[in-house]
């Protein structure tokens, strides 16, 4: 990521992932130099880190039903009010 900075990280395109031997001569450890999982991905990375595998969490949109969008916005204020009072409740 920054080595002028120590900052030994693989960065996100770097060709090194992924390239390495997963089962090298004298075996490898399970963790990485951050206490990371040693491999995260096809293979293990090439370098003392694994570069960390992000994944995205996507939400499906709600299709607007026969009440048009008023009742796509009751849904929405329903959903709004659950979580004000979710959020109220712990305390």
């Amino acid at each position: 990521m920054n080595a002028g900075a120590g900052d030994l990280r693989l960065q996100p395109t770097s060709p090194l992932i992924n390239s390495g031997v997963d089962a090298p001569p004298g075996g490898t450890s399970a963790l990485d130099a951050g206490g990371a999982a040693r491999i995260q991905g096809a293979a293990i990375d090439i370098g003392a880190y694994e570069q960390a595998i992000r994944v995205a969490v996507v939400e499906p949109v709600p299709a607007v039903g026969p009440q048009g969008l008023a009742g796509l916005a009751l849904l929405l204020l329903g959903a709004a009010g659950l979580a004000f009072r979710s959020r109220r409740s712990v305390r």
